[in-house]
């Protein structure tokens, strides 16, 4: 009898121990980002055309989780970073300073990189209040189609460029400032911390979540022996 109980034991415990583990590791889970679905991010650092070089990086947070299929790819508070790309320094005649910068690819905690493009105010918060969680891929088609556009018109400006040319000098010398700012500087661009830039993702992106692994927890009702405030997760 001992014999047959000892033979039972051994053809149990290895599906025990088989679930056991599958309940510790459990499977990761595959998500899918839309192409089009809305960052709310926000500056994390000032940011100025006097003192901006090209190259340097700047950092935004994540305003609001970026989540697909039920799971969270990316809490709020997720650090994104974008590259200065152009500098122009205020000058004289009340020009102004610009800066011109990108987003970089969104790296996730797995080293996932998620491509990612900024976006006008417009197309995120199109009611004016609420940032809606995804724009059509035909918006940031027609965004990204700006230029085909002008290009579109490019000879019709030829043929008329005796009659405009005049007509944008005089309006680039009135932009400028010239004859009425007397030489006076133009100021900086500046840009502060806390100020909301939006972004979309780019394209369509598969994702493996590791789902995270069952913990133990104690809380003060559970706990006997020993006196706890507050609940210990392990």
């Amino acid at each position: 009898m001992k014999k047959f109980v000892a033979f039972c034991l051994l053809l149990i415990m290895p599906a025990m121990l088989s679930a056991q583990g599958g309940a510790d590791n459990p499977e990761p889970k595959i998500v899918r980002l839309e192409r089009g679905q809305v960052l709310d991010l926000s500056l994390v650092a000032p940011l100025d055309s006097g003192h901006s070089q090209v190259g340097d990086d700047i950092t935004f947070k994540l305003e609001r989780d970026l989540n697909a299929n039920g799971s969270t790819v990316l809490p709020k508070g997720w650090v994104i970073h974008g590259r200065v790309t152009k500098v122009v320094r205020a000058g004289k005649n009340c020009k102004s300073g610009r800066v011109r910068w990108k987003l970089e690819a969104v790296k996730t905690a797995s080293g996932r990189k998620i491509k990612v493009q900024s976006i006008p105010v417009y197309l995120a918060k199109p009611g004016g209040s609420e940032v809606i969680g995804r724009v059509s891929p035909d918006a940031l088609r027609r965004g990204g189609n700006k230029v085909a556009e002008y290009l579109e018109i490019a000879p019709a400006l030829v043929i008329f460029s005796p009659i405009l040319v005049p007509y944008f000098i005089l309006m680039l010398v009135a932009m400028s400032g010239e004859g009425n700012c007397d030489g006076t500087r133009g100021q900086e661009e500046t840009v502060v911390p806390g100020t909301h830039f939006y972004a979309a993702v780019s394209k369509d992106t598969r994702l493996v979540q590791a789902l995270a692994t069952p913990r133990r927890c104690d809380t003060p009702e559970t706990v006997t022996g020993l006196t706890i405030s507050q609940t210990h997760c392990y």
